[in-house]
């Protein structure tokens, strides 16, 4: 039986990429191969070759070469064997765009140090959602607006105050549809992965709040596009 016939839906799936051969290597080291017993084992199935196929649709899109040197490696099995993880526990199909835009972007930077370093942002963007994303780059445009010269120019209003403003506008909101209260959960969480720092927050203009390292790192590797 050819693997156009089998009944697993993640060995149908390594046909589509035929004329990839270390894109087709890399999706049999997917643990589950053998044909599903249960129709509920054939469902989950399904839903693992589905989130496979928008991850390595994702890798194929890319400019990186995944060469047969590149895929021997212990660095780099030891970096997709994880994200491959990520991807399968991850519903939502941006997401899983974004675990292929970091493993593949990886592969050619000097950003990711070694498989520590990657394992340390897999883990921020298995973290994150999307919305949560989505506000980092608020932030982002907010501290572009008010922050010059080591300081925000705008030190008459409340730093929370205009931060909400932006970021309501930057997700699409109308004024007040973002509590404060959330936001200021939605912060201290992105505070936690290192991403942003608050220090300072809620004692006046928060001049040490700030976007980190991590956080540019991150946009580089996953967020551009």
């Amino acid at each position: 039986m050819t693997d156009s016939e089998s009944p697993n839906p993640i060995a149908r799936l390594s046909v589509a990429y035929s004329d990839r051969p270390e894109l087709r290597a890399l999706l049999s080291l997917v643990p589950g191969w053998s044909a599903p017993d249960t129709l509920l084992q054939a469902r989950a199935a399904e839903i693992r070759a589905d989130r496979l196929r928008t991850f390595f649709d994702e890798l194929a899109a890319g400019d990186i070469e995944f060469t047969e040197e590149l895929v021997e490696t212990e660095d780099f099995l030891h970096c997709y064997t994880r994200t491959v993880r990520a991807v399968e526990n991850t519903r939502r199909r941006e997401k899983i765009k974004l675990f292929a835009r970091l493993l593949g972007n990886s592969m050619s930077t000097t950003l990711v140090s070694d498989p520590d370093d990657y394992e340390f942002l897999l883990s921020i963007v298995d973290e994150l959602s999307l919305r949560e994303l989505a506000v980092l780059q608020a932030i982002e445009l907010y501290e572009n607006r008010y922050y010059k010269h080591g300081k925000f120019s705008n030190e008459n209003r409340s730093h929370e105050g205009v931060l909400q403003t932006v970021v309501e506008e930057y997700l699409g909101l109308e004024e007040g549809q973002l509590p404060d209260e959330e936001l200021m959960g939605i912060v201290i969480r992105l505070n936690r992965t290192g991403c942003y720092t608050m220090m300072g927050w809620r004692k006046g203009p928060a001049k040490d709040c700030r976007l980190t390292d991590i956080y540019f790192k991150l946009k580089e590797l996953v967020l551009e596009a």
